[in-house]
């Protein structure tokens, strides 16, 4: 983390850095408590799929081919995933609102006006898009290799209501932790796209700089540059 004091042209700025970050993880909390909720969803639609196996070798089977025919095959599963992905949507489609309206604020500060769209526009839409996509998508394909892992290890003697019940305490201990983080990554992207779409609107800018204040992750070479 790039952790110090604020600079002279950052505070002449007047960027409120602490309120950008608190925001952005207000809006990642939001979105990672609906990623969980999917795929809470989806490992009980999973599960009731794998009911349906006539025997516990047909239950792995099952599970190790839907990561290659795809969770369509799942009753239910395409409604879970396009809902999802219509929330996770609306949800980038605000933060990055919201991030033009902090810019507009700063910008404001320095005495400079611009007016922001209630909407994304469509300069950075497809860059949402491919946003939600990612993040409706990704927890189903993490759920889905634990509990492929927790298959092929199922004892040769269990039965089918052993194995499903083994194979649903894997999913269960599944950890919100990568959830998390892809719902951060999510949010920052969608904030650097609102500003950018906010700052197209300002004619010159009269000083650039590069702040790694926000960066939780700071590597050597953007260090050099922080300032």
């Amino acid at each position: 983390d790039a952790r110090r004091g604020l600079y002279p042209h950052e505070l002449d700025a007047k960027v409120n850095f602490l309120a950008i970050e608190n925001d952005a993880q207000r809006q990642a909390n939001e979105i990672a408590r609906d990623l969980l909720a999917a795929r809470e969803a989806m490992l009980l639609l999973i599960k009731e799929d794998l009911k349906k196996q006539p025997d516990v070798p047909r239950v792995v089977s099952r599970l190790q081919e839907l990561p290659i025919v795809g969770l369509g095959s799942v009753d239910g599963a395409s409604v879970l995933i396009s809902e999802s992905l219509d929330s996770i949507r609306r949800s980038l489609d605000d933060v990055s609102v919201s991030a033009g309206k902090q810019l507009a604020k700063e910008a404001a500060a320095q005495g400079v006006t611009i007016s922001v769209p209630e909407q994304a526009t469509t300069s950075i839409t497809n860059e949402l898009d491919q946003q939600a996509n990612r993040l409706a998508v990704l927890p189903h394909q993490d759920a889905l290799r634990a509990l492929g892992e927790a298959g092929v290890q199922l004892p040769a003697s269990s039965r089918i209501d052993e194995a499903i019940s083994i194979i649903d305490t894997a999913g269960q201990r599944l950890s919100p932790g990568p959830l998390d983080d892809i719902a951060r990554q999510g949010v920052s992207s969608a904030v650097g796209l609102g500003g950018i779409d906010a700052a197209e609107q300002i004619e010159v800018a009269m000083d650039i700089y590069a702040s790694e204040l926000l960066d939780r992750s700071t590597c050597s070479p953007c260090a050099l540059v922080d300032g």
